[in-house]
This record gives structure tokens, C-alpha cells and sequence, in this order.
């Protein structure tokens, strides 16, 4: 038995009766908020105002007394949407580079789901079968999708999220310090909303993973947040490359990828 929240429920009785002397009487235990069974024919019917699994006990006694008891369950809203992030509804990937996540899970009766998706940024598909995106976003800006899981018995589930392709940016400057003098430079990687617009530049989000090579003696770099810092001890010109690692992880759905970015560093006495 299925139904959703807030959508009117008319189903018939899950049992076929048979026998019995007189008129049958049908009585429900565990019909959650808003139905209600008719005790002449057991049809339930109402609007479920809670989604949920309710299991159900159900009797049919006849005009002697004579009773059968069976059990059946109610699935309301039997098909539930979520990021896999567990994060409110968005989505981040970076143009031009490729994708291959599957950023929506779905739970309870999730057997042979059918996806399919509305919105998607140009250059992205979803498998029908599986609902993972894949392909390589192509245009820059801010898209609402929404997702779609079928199961077998035609019951839909919906999630709509924000989905963001942006342009990634990491330090690519020159930067100065002085020996003796504690020093911190933010080489995370960031993105903009709209950067042809001037627009405020955001530390982009996902699972990302910092490394840095040929930094100058007293300097180190935070894993995760890309920020160089330290107490330089010796003064000179040098260049050093930062890299980034990033994977999906449900908001950041871009593959897999690295960038690379290098930063010159002039340290004086």
C-alpha cells in the first residue's frame, strides 16, 4: 500500500475475504495521521499528513465472532531525495571538467529506481539507471535542476537543488615577506558567482587536499585550507607550486582533478 503527503488516499482493502456468517467488519491498528478505514469494507482512505513505513494489523471478524487477523504495510512517501553530502541542496562543478558523481541518494523503496533530471548544466547527462552525472560542463552560471527517481509500482520522488559551474582560481601572484617576519599566504583554491562582474571571490567547496613544493625554509602549508604560513629564515627569490587535489564528495561533483599554481616569493632582510 502506498501513498504520498498531503495527496488524498483511497485504497482498497489488502485481503480478499471469504466465508464467514453475516456481515464482515474490518478494524485497522497502526494507520497513521489523517486515514482512516472503513469498518463495512476496510477500504482506507484520508490524507496522510506524516511520511513514513506503518506497519498494519488488520481483523475481520464476521457476525459470529469468528476472526482472521493479517498484517500489511503502508509506505507514505515511500521514496525519499537527499544530497549524498547530507548538505542542504547544491551542487558545485568547476567548466571544463569532467563529472562523474552521483550526488542524489534516495531511500525506502528504492528497488530498480528509474533518474532522470531537469535543468542540467549544458554538457552534463544522468544515468537513467543509476543517477549518476557525467560529461564535461561547458558555460559558466548558476542552474536549477531537478532530480527524479521512479521505482517499480510508478511512485515519483523529487529534489530540486542549485547547481553552480564555475571558473576555479588559486594563487598566482607574487607575494613578499621579510626574515624574522611570520608570514601567511592564502593559496586556496576559490571561485566567483559571477567573476566578470567583479563579484566577491567564495573558497570553493568540496573535498579538497593541499601540497606544496619549493617552499622557502620556515614556511609550511595547511593540507586543508591551502594557507602557506610560517617565519621565513632566509632571504632570496623563489618560486614555489602549490597543488590541489579534489574528488566528489556530493557538493564538489567535479572528477577526480588537480590544478597547479605557482607563486613567487620575494623574502628581504
Amino acid at each position: 500500500m502506498f501513498g504520498g503527503v498531503g495527496t488524498p488516499l483511497r485504497d482498497p482493502a489488502p485481503f480478499v475475504v471469504g466465508g464467514g456468517s453475516g456481515q464482515v467488519t474490518w478494524s485497522y491498528q497502526g494507520l497513521p495521521q489523517g486515514l482512516s478505514a472503513a469498518a463495512t469494507n476496510g477500504v482506507v482512505s484520508g490524507t496522510p499528513s506524516l511520511s513514513g513505513s506503518y506497519p498494519l494489523t488488520i481483523t475481520v471478524s464476521d457476525a459470529d465472532g469468528q476472526t482472521q487477523t493479517g498484517t500489511a504495510t503502508l509506505y507514505i512517501d515511500p521514496i525519499g531525495l537527499s544530497t549524498r553530502s547530507g548538505q542542504p541542496a547544491y551542487l558545485v562543478a568547476v567548466v571544463g571538467r569532467a563529472v562523474s558523481s552521483q550526488p542524489v541518494t534516495a531511500s525506502g523503496d528504492v528497488e530498480d529506481l528509474s533518474w532522470s533530471a531537469t535543468g542540467l548544466p549544458p554538457g552534463l547527462t544522468i544515468d537513467t539507471g543509476t543517477g549518476t552525472l557525467a560529461g564535461t560542463p561547458s558555460k559558466v552560471g548558476s542552474y536549477t535542476t531537478r532530480f527524479r527517481a521512479t521505482n517499480t509500482v510508478g511512485t515519483s520522488a523529487y529534489l530540486s537543488v542549485l547547481f553552480e559551474v564555475v571558473t576555479g582560481y588559486t594563487c598566482n601572484y607574487h607575494q613578499r615577506g621579510s626574515v624574522g617576519a611570520a608570514l601567511s599566504i592564502n593559496c586556496g583554491v576559490f571561485w566567483s558567482p559571477n567573476p566578470n562582474a567583479g563579484g566577491r571571490w567564495l573558497r570553493l567547496p568540496g573535498s579538497l587536499r593541499y601540497t606544496a613544493t619549493g617552499l622557502p625554509s620556515g614556511l609550511r602549508i595547511n593540507p586543508a585550507s591551502g594557507v602557506v604560513s610560517g617565519t621565513p629564515r632566509q632571504a632570496g627569490t623563489s618560486t614555489f607550486a602549490v597543488k590541489v587535489s579534489a574528488r566528489p564528495d556530493g557538493i564538489l561533483v567535479t572528477r577526480a582533478t588537480s590544478w597547479t599554481s605557482s607563486v613567487r616569493c620575494v623574502i628581504s632582510r
